[in-house]
């Protein structure tokens, strides 16, 4: 397997499907934990800031500033969050120290106010999460070997090689049923504890777009989506794959509850369907949802909600709640040229987050939505890359450097 530029710059999918609190969502499948008892919880609408690492200059861990362009070169990508504790991941982008110093990997046990790094060998790092009563942490090392860092306590750290597997790095976190899934544009594997893998060669070919974008665990069957609007299905739980064309148009997101598999993209000129549903992650149906391009699907609530982007003037976000096969328009107020990047579902409310820092919250299962502007820093942008929750806190993460919160309970 060659690496294609290595994990800097490399696209790919990771999933845990054992209900985790941690996910790093740059695109494609979002987590479906989260408690959804009678008592409902409060609103995800006062949000606050936990960490931010450019604020004028005075971040709460001290960056050097030795190189104009020391301000590019850190992007924070993927979070996991526990019980207070915050654990934060990326890539420094120009090899100099930044955030995070050498080791790309910092925790938080007091909600930010103070932080720690975590001194390892690891190039840069592609996900954290949590699950199985550890964090666990996972990156290339310095031979490009896939590798895992795992801790209970944030404290002690045990490293994991697991050889020359997703070599194009991981990328997307989600939550299902029992085991963990990974792939990248050369592999798919699967673990049953996150920290020791198998992994398995696929191919979709040579274009920027022939890579996993999407990955969703189901009670039998593990689908993969490539933006070459391929799905690839494993009915026996990772052992083997098989690649199926769905159509010529782009997918780029899937997820699976109550039973089904909800697969979506862009749709073609040949073929108006843009979002795919199935019951056994093989055989598919096609249907059209009103979000133009979906990029991140999210299911809770008997509800799938989609999201992504309009090109027609149509909307950002619709919902679902037949299993994929009807769409209808999401109401709220959403800025012009508004891009969803994340949704999640926990303590029954949808919270979506956009490439302008804002948060979208909704309660009545994706129908309607309430804005919130959480990040508004003027430094390259505002794009949230993730929301997770922890059992009774939302917390979002901005690629700019931000952390922001919110308490459910």
């Amino acid at each position: 397997m060659k690496k294609a530029g290595g994990f800097l710059i490399g696209l790919a999918v990771f999933v845990f499907c054992l209900g985790i609190t941690g996910c790093n969502n740059k695109s494609g499948t979002q987590s479906q934990a989260g408690n959804t008892g009678a008592v409902p919880a409060t609103p995800p609408a006062d949000w606050r800031t936990a960490f931010n690492l450019y604020d004028d200059g005075t971040s709460v861990i001290t960056v050097s500033s030795d190189d104009a362009g020391m301000d590019d070169c850190v992007t924070l990508n993927t979070i996991a969050f526990r019980g207070g504790t915050i654990v934060v991941g990326g890539v420094d982008v120009l090899g100099k120290r930044s955030l995070l110093s050498d080791s790309w990997l910092g925790y938080s046990k007091d909600m930010g106010r103070t932080w720690k790094v975590v001194d390892n060998n690891l190039r840069n790092i592609d996900f954290v999460l949590y699950g199985n009563g550890n964090f666990i942490a996972g990156g290339p090392d310095p031979d490009w070997n896939f590798s895992t860092l795992n801790s209970p306590d944030c404290v002690s750290w045990t490293a994991n090689t697991n050889g020359n597997i997703f070599t194009n790095g991981i990328g997307t976190t989600s939550s299902g049923n029992g085991t963990f899934a990974a792939g990248d544009k050369w592999s798919l594997g699967v673990s049953t504890d996150g920290i020791n893998w198998d992994a398995q060669d696929i191919t979709f070919g040579d274009s920027d777009s022939a890579k996993i974008c999407g990955i969703a665990c189901g009670d039998t069957a593990v689908a993969a989506v490539a933006g070459t609007g391929e799905l690839v299905c494993s009915q026996d739980m990772g052992k083997t794959w098989q690649t199926e064309p769905l159509f010529d148009g782009q997918l780029f997101a899937v997820a699976y509850g109550g039973g089904a598999f909800v697969a979506g993209g862009r749709a073609s000129e040949d073929n108006p369907n843009n979002v795919f549903t199935s019951s056994d992650g093989v055989n598919w149906a096609g249907t059209s949802c009103v979000v133009d391009n979906v990029v991140v699907i999210a299911y809770g609530g008997k509800t799938f909600v989609a999201g992504g982007q309009s090109y027609t003037g149509g909307s950002v976000l619709s919902c679902s709640g037949d299993a994929g096969v009807t769409w209808q328009s999401a109401a709220g107020t959403f800025p012009a040229d508004c891009h969803i990047t994340c949704i999640t579902y926990a303590d029954a409310y949808f919270v979506a987050g956009d490439d302008s820092g804002n948060v979208y919250y909704s309660g009545d299962n994706g129908k309607s939505w309430e804005a919130v502007q959480v990040f508004n820093s003027t430094w390259r942008g505002n794009a949230i890359n993730t929301i997770v929750f922890d059992g009774e806190t939302f917390a979002a993460l901005a690629g700019n450097g931000q952390i922001s919160y919110t308490r459910a309970r």
